[in-house]
């Protein structure tokens, strides 16, 4: 007790067995910074709720994940400027007048698209696509065509759209995100950037007014045929 202040300080010790900090000058920084870190995380692993999708009170945790997905894979489409489409393909059949048949098959290749002039949500005469821009295809750099895109959360197109689409003539490619829950429980956002932008499997062609003209022609052929036949 008679010691003097620097005296005391110069021997002190603290014993890291019986000590801890209860305050540190660092701690609001530190607080900050840990924070920052969290929602970082939250925001990679998609579990935070973004604020521009307001409030989802009502729906249960599945249903916010599915709307939070929804919304993540709409904004990496509308920034990533391109994207791999799958494969279509059509058999054209026809009953030719001696009664054999006829069948040719029309193929179009996987390729990539690049995407320009994204909208979210614009509504289209009836139809409120998920996505809808404008893409230039890597096989025909000179063609551009209006393309819409859905994302299958937990509901894919059904054949009224699909009809609807097709009568428009609308070239329209589907994301079916449901296979992702088979592979992994958790994914992050590049994980899901990676498989929406360049995956092709879990895709598919709801329309593709390309192959709706070749198949056209090839049935055009068989009926040139057939009235050869006749």
């Amino acid at each position: 007790a008679s010691w003097e202040p620097s005296r005391i300080l110069q021997a002190l010790k603290l014993d890291s067995e019986f000590s801890c900090w209860e305050k540190h000058w660092d701690d609001d920084e530190l607080d900050a910074e840990a924070q920052r870190n969290a929602m970082a995380a939250a925001d990679d692993a998609m579990d935070r709720i973004p604020p521009e999708l307001g409030s989802l009170d009502g729906l249960t945790n599945l249903q916010k994940s599915e709307t939070v997905l929804h919304a993540k894979v709409k904004e990496i489409l509308s920034k990533a400027g391109r994207l791999s489409v799958p494969f279509c393909e059509q058999e054209v059949i026809r009953v030719m007048h001696d009664g054999s048949y006829k069948r040719l098959h029309v193929h179009l290749d996987s390729q990539n698209l690049t995407l320009s002039q994204v909208r979210l949500e614009a509504p289209m005469n009836g139809l409120v696509p998920d996505v809808v821009c404008i893409a230039q295809s890597s096989r025909n750099p000179s063609e551009n065509f209006t393309l819409l895109i859905e994302v299958a959360v937990t509901h894919r197109v059904d054949a009224a759209k699909s009809a609807l689409i097709a009568a428009r003539n609308l070239a329209c490619v589907e994301i079916d995100l449901t296979r992702l829950e088979s592979r992994q429980r958790r994914i992050t956002v590049d994980q899901l950037q990676s498989a929406v932008i360049d995956d092709v499997q879990g895709k598919r062609w709801i329309f593709n007014p390309s192959l709706a003209r070749m198949a056209k022609s090839r049935e055009l052929d068989l009926e040139r045929k057939d009235q050869e036949l006749r």
